[in-house]
């Protein structure tokens, strides 16, 4: 991932008790910042995680962020944005 991607992840479908998301990363040196939007790419941003720069992009992190409530069947755009090229790797997220 580099600086100023964007992944779409469609028909995910938000219960009323969905609040929070849970992604496992493998950050690199520099810090990144993983917005979460609704529908399009330009959409509302319904969190954030900010993922730290203290790792070798080899050992997974685990890290939880609160978002805005949301319900019904959406789109989601995960965004990214840091200094360099090779930002971090997902391996996978979920929401709670």
């Amino acid at each position: 991932i580099r600086n100023n991607d964007a992944a779409a992840f469609k028909y995910i479908d938000f219960t009323d008790e969905t609040d929070s998301i849970k992604v496992n990363v493998f950050p690199g040196s520099k810090p990144v910042t993983m917005d979460i939007a609704l529908d399009a790419s330009w959409g509302r941003s319904i969190g954030k995680i900010n993922i730290p720069g203290n790792g070798d992009g080899k050992t997974s992190q685990t890290l939880t962020c609160k978002i805005k409530r949301v319900k019904g069947v959406h789109a989601i755009w995960l965004r990214f944005w840091g200094d360099y090229d090779n930002l971090v790797k997902i391996d996978w997220f979920s929401f709670f």
